[in-house]
């Protein structure tokens, strides 16, 4: 009810005004009417007594019968409705205003008489059927026999007057009850109204704050309640601002943390429900359903050991661990979705890496062994034959180092730390600088070099990029080809062209390379033949391949129709 507050502050003011009047009504009943008979007692009693001294002037002679008769009449229409009763003794009554129900008196004040006529005077109330003031005093002797009782006067007085009294008084009570709840309506609800209007703007205005408006603000006027309770809701309103605005700057920062980290997170329910996740998160769990079913695993293995569970799963070729930590007692948890595919190729490559280095020294190493101890027992004898076991020594020897000068070159490259300064050359020179350093090992295998280019020895062309690692580039395809070409065949296919800002080296020789080949023939210690009984280290195209992608160019292979083409594109300036 929207006035409610109005409504009952008028009925309290009300109700204050009738329980006012009629608690006075009542504590005028209890103890104004007892005051009254009180009043009326000590009203009556010198009548009493003046009647006690006129009886005892009868009784002494001192006042004729007509006198006395005359002095009581008097007395009479004094008293109204009351009676008087003179009594010679406590059996005889004199009488003098006789009613009809004259015994039912006597009966009234029988109780009395001891004490009257033991000389003391009498004042009560009976409420036996109908309220009446009793009071009655012993008429002495005169003279010396004062002490004498002549007689006694009882005065019996109805409480009519005084219960009619009551009542006049009460109904004014109420008609000033009405009179005063009819005038104080109107203050009364200017009152009120002054107190719940305020009272709804602030209720306004925690409404509006409960919806996020932290810009209304309570109108405050004066220094009572009310206005401290407004300044209140502002300084409230001012706090919650200032403390939303740091929660939501808090969680934008948050958000920007977690979409931020590579890895997924998410926050789980009791039942292993997602209520959040980052975008990582999400990709992970769309990825057919099979990493959310890993989360609920996760979940159920997490409540029956009440701690932290890692499962790995396989999905889509990809590697994924899920970390599961509860929170609040198990009520919630956090996950961790972490693809570690490159992690574990990674691992694995170096696995591999140290397997092939492993592999790669322990052949020449077990050559030199073999050759040294041959030679360290004297069982060669022939000077002839003990040189040629020193050139093989020096064979194996110069093949380790070239493993490990290959190494050493390949972890410089993949450092980052080789400086590649780029400097204008001619390219023809280039060309032909490579071709007259590999020719002669080309004859040595029985291999020779064409050259098919439209760049020839007298014509000068020039690019700008880094000579040097573009050579050596060049070299390690040239040697690849001459090594591992078709042992028949015999040509060797060299092309250098230069178009659209881009130099391109293409090296093709007869021979094959499977196609589960083609695609590692970059990695380290690759090689096609599997024995690895080759002349080569694995590592020449690797080499090649980490120079062309820092050199911001890329190197392909292609195997078809009998011939293996290896190219190299690099981006160049050009000039004419």
């Amino acid at each position: 009810m929207k006035h409610a507050l109005l409504i009952k502050t008028i009925l309290i003011i009300l109700l204050t005004i009738v329980l006012s009047a009629t608690l006075t009504a009542v504590l005028f009943m209890i103890f104004g009417t007892r005051e009254i008979m009180d009043m009326r007692v000590a009203d009556m009693q010198p009548e009493a007594e003046y009647c006690a001294r006129v009886f005892s002037y009868l009784k002494e002679d001192e006042l004729s019968t007509l006198a006395f008769n005359r002095i009581m009449a008097e007395q009479a229409k004094l008293l109204g409705d009351g009676e008087i009763i003179i009594m010679n003794s406590p059996d005889d009554v004199f009488g003098f205003k006789y009613t009809p129900n004259i015994n039912e008196l006597y009966e009234l004040i029988k109780p009395y008489m001891e004490t009257v006529f033991n000389g003391e005077n009498v004042a009560d109330v009976s409420v036996s059927d109908e309220s009446k003031v009793i009071v009655g005093a012993p008429a002495f002797g005169m003279g010396f026999r004062s002490e004498e009782i002549k007689g006694a006067v009882f005065i019996i007085k109805p409480l009519n007057e005084i219960t009619s009294a009551m009542h006049g008084m009460i109904s004014a009570l109420i008609v000033s009850m009405l009179a005063v709840s009819i005038i104080m309506v109107l203050p009364a609800y200017l009152a009120s109204k002054g107190i719940t209007r305020p009272i709804e703007k602030m209720i306004g205005v925690a409404q509006a704050l409960a919806h996020g408006d932290f810009s209304v603000k309570a109108h405050v006027k004066g220094k009572d309640e009310l206005s401290s309770l407004g300044s209140a809701i502002n300084d409230m309103s001012d706090e919650l601002s200032q403390t939303i605005a740091d929660l939501e700057t808090e969680r934008n920062r948050l958000s920007v943390i977690m979409e931020g980290i590579g890895d997924g997170i998410a926050s789980l329910d009791e039942g292993g429900g997602v209520t959040y996740c980052n975008s990582a998160a999400a990709e992970l769990l769309e990825t057919g359903g099979v990493c959310a079913n890993a989360l609920e695993k996760c979940v159920k293995r997490l409540k029956e050991i009440n701690a932290s569970v890692t499962e790995y799963e396989n999905i889509d070729g990809k590697t994924i661990k899920l970390s599961v930590t509860p929170l609040d007692g198990n009520e919630s948890a956090v996950a961790l979705l972490q693809d570690i595919t490159e992690t574990s190729r990674l691992e694995q490559t170096r696995r591999e890496y140290v397997a092939n280095v492993s592999h790669e020294l322990r052949t020449p190493l077990a050559s030199i062994r073999s050759l040294a101890d041959a030679l360290n027992d004297g069982l060669i004898r022939n000077e002839a034959d003990r040189q040629r076991y020193y050139g093989f020594i020096l064979k194996e020897t110069m093949r380790m180092s070239r493993l490990v000068d290959d190494l050493l070159e390949l972890s410089r490259l993949q450092s980052g730390n080789v400086a590649l300064e780029k400097k204008r050359f001619d390219v023809s020179e280039f060309i032909y600088d490579a071709y007259d350093r590999m020719k002669d090992t080309a004859l040595e295998h029985g291999k020779v070099i064409t050259l098919e280019t439209v760049v020839l020895r007298d014509k000068k062309h020039y690019i700008v990029q880094n000579h040097d690692r573009m050579e050596q580039v060049l070299i390690i395809l040239l040697d690849n080809a001459i090594k591992h070409s078709d042992p028949d065949s015999v040509g060797i296919s060299l092309v250098f062209e230069v178009n659209d800002g881009q130099a391109a080296m293409r090296v093709t020789n007869k021979g094959t390379i499977g196609k589960e080949d083609i695609g590692h023939l970059f990695e380290r210690f690759y090689k096609v033949d599997k024995s690895h009984s080759g002349d080569g280290t694995g590592l020449g195209l690797a080499i090649a391949s980490e120079i062309a992608a820092l050199l911001g160019g890329r190197i392909s292979a292609v195997s078809e129709g009998g011939t293996v083409m290896f190219e190299a594109v690099f981006p160049c300036g050009e000039e004419g």
